[in-house]
């Protein structure tokens, strides 16, 4: 759960820490807690989903203003930086965004029913 990720994470950090001061060679490696963070935040998120059926009250305009900014990183790292480190990384959160697209797209009628059915248990209640 949260709980495993948020250990991985932090032993990812401190292994970070602990390589970046001792071998300078490895600073490559810093970038990627970026990605392993960014992970945390949204692979919860699409399981959720999928365990729900539906994606909730996740908006489709926000998530493919998202995309469509991870899509313009991709691009313009591609194009300035010579670094394929870097270019995985933004990879991976596109990829991630794209998926929680995708799922908004998809799931939308079971999300509507899921909305409704909330909104009309709240006003029995």
């Amino acid at each position: 759960g949260v709980a495993h990720m948020l250990a991985v994470l932090a032993g990812f950090g401190a292994a970070c820490a602990i390589l970046s001061d001792f071998e300078p060679d490895l600073l490559w490696v810093l970038p990627l807690a970026a990605t392993a963070i960014g992970a945390c935040g949204h692979v919860p998120q699409i399981a959720s989903n999928w365990q729900n059926g539906h994606t909730g009250a996740l908006s489709l305009i926000t998530q493919t203003l998202n995309v469509l900014g991870a899509g313009a990183r991709v691009f313009t790292t591609v194009q300035l930086v010579n670094d394929s480190v870097a270019v995985a990384s933004i990879c991976v959160s596109f990829t991630l965004h794209c998926i929680l697209f995708l799922q908004i797209v998809t799931m939308r009628e079971a999300t509507a029913r899921a909305m409704a059915d909330r909104t009309s248990k709240a006003k029995a209640a």
